[in-house]
């Protein structure tokens, strides 16, 4: 552990006279300061924000819509926060993230197809 650097006290604690500014108020000079270079932070990256699952192109501005299908070979399924059974169920695909639809491709339970609104 580094130690702090002191200034000579007198009797009453008081710092010598002629000591500089910085020591009279208790804090150091900064390196740099004055100097016009914006100062730098160890801010972590921002988490990824959650994408649609599917990514369309854009054709004239408009995005085609796109539909998820999702049919269990079970009476009952829950994955991706939504429940499933044999009667199909229709998802909007920018309803879904990369990761929920990943979820449900590898579910073997699940048969799952993307098809166009």
């Amino acid at each position: 552990m580094a130690r702090k650097a002191t200034t000579p006290k007198t009797k009453n604690n008081q710092p010598e006279k002629g000591d500089n500014a910085a020591t009279e108020t208790g804090s150091a000079p900064q390196a740099g300061a004055g100097s016009s270079a914006p100062a730098t932070t160890n801010t972590p990256p921002a988490a990824p924000a959650q994408t649609p699952a599917v990514q369309a192109g854009t054709a004239g501005g408009q995005a085609p819509k796109q539909i998820v299908t999702v049919i269990s070979a079970q009476k009952h399924r829950r994955r991706a926060g939504r429940e499933f059974g044999k009667e199909p169920v229709h998802i909007p695909a920018e309803d879904l993230t990369e990761a929920e639809l990943a979820a449900l491709r590898n579910d073997p339970t699940l048969a799952v197809s993307i098809n166009p609104a």
